[in-house]
């Protein structure tokens, strides 16, 4: 990982967002990098008036490959719930099947007025302990968990002979 430039990198994460939305049968999802504030590490935008859908990962992170990779699939999860929600307001997801309960939690939990960001009254806490972020953050944490597990004592693993990535991919760049 330290041996790439940003470009690679983002390269690589697109790489490892594309399969996994591949694996799951769903469609990708655009990676870009933005520059935030210290502490904002990553957001989700849904498509909307003609924009795509977005993960953005904050250019601070990018050097942390570990992060990156929980980052990457806290995000990445949104966008499952996102599409969990969508089914289930537009009756697709009925009372038999089998991610009911969660396409209805994530449907009200991310309704206006049913999200709670970091900067409302609730806080950080509020943010962090409602349906979306704890299941978004469980994800995040298995993939990061997963890097460490299986990567850290292996050196030189994070580098262009471990990971493929197609690098005719064009690398988004995200306004801040």
């Amino acid at each position: 990982w330290s041996a790439t430039d940003a470009k690679r990198r983002m390269q690589l994460l697109q790489f490892l967002s594309d399969s996994y939305s591949d694996s799951i049968g769903e469609t990708r999802v655009r990676v870009g990098l933005f520059n935030g504030k210290p502490g904002l590490k990553g957001f989700y935008s849904p498509p909307q008036a003609g924009k795509p859908e977005v993960i953005g990962l904050n250019l601070q992170e990018i050097s942390n490959f570990q992060a990156c990779v929980g980052i990457i699939m806290h995000e990445r999860h949104h966008a499952s719930q996102a599409r969990l929600a969508e089914a289930y307001e537009n009756g697709t997801i009925g009372k038999g099947h089998a991610d009911y309960m969660a396409a209805r939690i994530f449907s009200a939990n991310g309704r206006a007025g049913g999200y709670i960001s970091g900067g409302e009254e609730a806080g950080m806490r509020g943010y962090r302990f409602q349906p979306m972020e704890q299941d978004a953050h469980n994800a995040g944490s298995v993939a990061e968990y997963m890097v460490f597990k299986t990567y850290a004592k292996k050196p030189g693993i994070y580098t262009e002979q471990h990971i493929k990535a197609n690098n005719a991919l064009p690398v988004q760049q995200l306004a801040s």
